[in-house]
């Protein structure tokens, strides 16, 4: 199965859990540390912005956005305000658009890969 499909399936049970505090999301196999993480909901429509720090390089962190269940790295920067503000604009966006949008506290990545 691949990541994309497992995390459309892993999303799709967190929009039917009303109190979710933590989230199981696959990344890419690098295992970066994941430093922001937020969940967006409109009816039964999720999207999410994280926030991964990855040195590698000139590149230091990483904004992500996922869509119908697929991942896009939307930004990336040496210095981690880079990706905060982009992060911030697109829930901004959401928000304005009548999208319920909340920072999940606690998130564990897995390799959906085994």
């Amino acid at each position: 199965m691949g990541w994309a499909l497992a995390s459309l399936i892993i999303l799709s049970a967190v929009v039917g859990a009303a109190q979710t505090s933590a989230v199981e999301l696959p990344i890419h196999p690098a295992k970066p540390k994941t430093l922001k993480f937020v969940l967006c909901q409109s009816k039964k429509n999720v999207r999410t912005i994280r926030i991964e720090e990855k040195p590698d390089g000139d590149v230091n962190c990483r904004t992500f956005y996922s869509r119908n269940g697929l991942d896009h790295e939307v930004a990336h920067g040496r210095f981690m305000p880079s990706c905060t503000r982009v992060a911030k604009n697109i829930k901004t966006n959401l928000e304005k658009a009548n999208w319920k949008c909340r920072d999940v506290t606690s998130v564990t990545t897995t390799d959906a890969q085994q």
